[in-house]
């Protein structure tokens, strides 16, 4: 049986529109984030529901097989790593098929609350994922609502839309949180 690739869906507007209103308006991306701010962030962060602001039918979710981990399961496997090897900076952390950035956003959440800087959280997190809309999204939730241009172009360079099985990475080094832990 010949599967179909599925038409990419357009991102659901009503979804844009509430993260839009959760726009945080003002903050420094090279100091740490505080106060209102960092609830504004958290809140584009990690209020999403399950799966939201795409429209996958049966036809799509076998040709991607696109499965979005619940909320508790990424927080059960980000508190079984740890802290310290999520909140460095310095450790990379490459999600080859990021979806909307649930994995990502969490991290970068426990990266700012800890007072990273947005620009030095985003620096070394990468998503690589094969649909469009899901690259769209993940950029637009890890922006924590920054129009920033040095935020945005870190983001338009580190979360991609390419065959993680066949995207050759040249960002690995000592560092990477991926070679240190598999």
């Amino acid at each position: 049986m010949k599967l179909r690739k599925p038409q990419t869906p357009k991102i659901d507007l009503q979804l844009s529109e509430n993260l839009r209103r959760k726009t945080v308006t003002s903050f420094s991306i090279k100091n740490k984030i505080t106060g209102k701010a960092l609830d504004n962030c958290r809140s584009h962060l990690l209020d999403q529901s399950y799966m939201s602001g795409i429209q996958r039918d049966q036809a799509r979710i076998r040709a991607t097989a696109e499965i979005f981990t619940p909320n508790h399961i990424v927080e059960k496997m980000l508190r079984d790593i740890g802290d310290e090897k999520i909140c460095d900076p310095q450790n990379r952390i490459i999600d080859p098929a990021c979806g909307d950035g649930q994995f990502l956003a969490y991290i970068l959440w426990h990266r700012i609350s800890k007072g990273v800087s947005l620009n030095d959280a985003l620096s070394t997190l990468h998503g690589i994922d094969i649909m469009t809309d899901n690259v769209d999204l993940c950029r637009h939730r890890l922006s924590c609502g920054s129009k920033h241009k040095e935020i945005q172009n870190i983001l338009k360079k580190n979360i991609i839309k390419k065959d993680a099985l066949k995207h050759f990475y040249t960002y690995l080094d000592e560092h990477s949180l991926l070679t240190r832990i598999y």
